[in-house]
């Protein structure tokens, strides 16, 4: 008799971040300079919100991963300018090494992020990140 094989073990995590403030949408028209700050502080207040809830990189970056997006906001917005919005922080997840790149091949959006309307003290961003064979 043979045993069963063991399950497989999923890597991820589901973490909740400030969401992007609106300097950061892609129909913004700020200067490159402002924009740039922002995002930097953006993307710190995030990876602190990371390490506050015991998320810490692993120690190599996953190469690929799935990712989910669940967006708790006044306003519904449309997709393309939630996931746009986005970019900053992908790339400080990628800097800071939680996965190998943000390119087709190595990020993979399970599907278009959900909007949840949400008093404006419970705005978010639910991100569950799962690592992909």
């Amino acid at each position: 008799m043979t045993a069963a094989p063991a399950p497989a073990t999923v890597l991820g995590w589901t973490a909740t971040v400030p969401l992007p403030p609106r300097e950061l949408s892609p129909n913004a028209r700020r200067h490159w300079g402002t924009k740039r700050r922002v995002a930097i502080a953006y993307v710190t207040r995030c990876l602190v919100a990371l390490r506050e809830q015991g998320i810490f990189p692993p120690r190599a970056p996953w190469p690929r991963v799935e990712i989910r997006l669940a967006f708790y906001v006044l306003r519904v917005a449309d997709h393309d300018n939630r996931v746009a919005s986005l970019k900053a922080l992908l790339d400080g997840l990628v800097r800071a090494g939680y996965f190998a790149g943000d390119d087709p091949a190595r990020l993979v959006f399970a599907a278009w992020p959900t909007q949840t309307l949400a008093p404006k003290e419970r705005c978010r961003l639910e991100l569950t990140v799962t690592a992909l064979p």
